[in-house]
């Protein structure tokens, strides 16, 4: 399924204060972008994360096992482990050189 370019804002409803409606927003409209982050809090898996950074996906496994990677950075979901992408883009940030 194909995004589509077109950026939708939270409105809302007369009816409830607890009733949000979508209104479409065309492209070049000035309206604030809500969840303009939403890439940062992205959760991927070491594979996809590997993937992103372009690195072999045990690179990413000894990170975590080895304590490199913050803690911050993973969340754990019932047995499975994620990474937050924002912060680990952030870790990086702080180990330029």
């Amino acid at each position: 399924m194909k995004a589509s370019s077109a950026s939708f804002r939270l409105k809302q409803s007369s009816s409830s204060a607890k009733t949000l409606a979508c209104r479409k927003v065309s492209a070049g409209s000035n309206v604030p972008k809500l969840f303009d982050n939403l890439e940062d809090e992205q959760l991927l898996t070491a594979d996809q994360l590997a993937e992103r950074l372009n690195i072999a996906v045990r690179t990413v496994r000894k990170w975590r096992y080895e304590k490199v990677l913050p803690s911050e950075c993973m969340v754990k979901l019932r047995h499975q482990v994620r990474y937050r992408w924002g912060k680990v883009l952030a870790w990086i940030a702080t180990k330029e050189v």
